[in-house]
C-alpha cells in the first residue's frame, strides 16, 4: 500500500489543485461493475480509487488522446483500452487528486490523476 510523503495544494485565483506524493503508486486492479445503468471498471488500493466508463469515442474526442493502453483487471485479465474508456468520478466521496513518487517526478514533473477517500483527505 501507498504511503503518503507529502500533501501540495497549489492555488490560483481560480481553483486549488490538490496533489500528494507518494512513495510507491497504488497497485491498481480493476472490477467490472455497473454504476447507474452504465459498464464501469472500478479499483482501490488502500485511500486511492479510479474508474472508468465506456463510451463510444465521436471522431475526433477519443479518451486519453485515442492512446492505446492496457487496464489490468482483478481476476487477471486485459481490458486493451483505445479511445472508448473515459475516466470518470467513482462516488461523491471522492476528491480527484494528481499522485506522483519523487522517482517518476523527478524524471518528468507529471502527477497521475486519481481520487481519493474525503475522509482522509478532511483529515489533513
Amino acid at each position: 500500500m501507498s504511503k503518503v510523503i507529502d500533501v501540495i495544494l497549489h492555488r490560483n485565483k481560480t481553483f486549488t489543485q490538490r496533489f500528494i506524493v507518494v512513495d510507491e503508486l497504488p497497485d491498481l486492479k480493476y472490477q467490472r461493475m455497473s454504476k447507474d445503468g452504465k459498464q464501469v471498471l472500478f479499483a482501490e488500493d488502500g485511500i486511492f480509487s479510479a474508474m472508468f466508463y465506456y463510451q463510444a469515442p465521436s471522431k475526433g474526442w477519443e479518451a486519453f488522446a485515442g492512446r492505446k493502453f492496457d487496464i489490468q483487471m482483478i481476476d487477471g485479465t486485459v481490458e486493451k483500452a483505445f479511445g472508448q474508456w473515459w475516466h470518470g468520478n467513482s462516488s461523491n466521496d471522492v476528491i480527484s487528486v494528481g499522485i506522483g513518487t519523487p522517482e517518476g517526478l523527478g524524471k518528468c514533473n507529471v502527477f497521475c490523476g486519481y481520487e481519493v477517500n474525503q475522509v482522509f483527505w478532511h483529515g489533513r
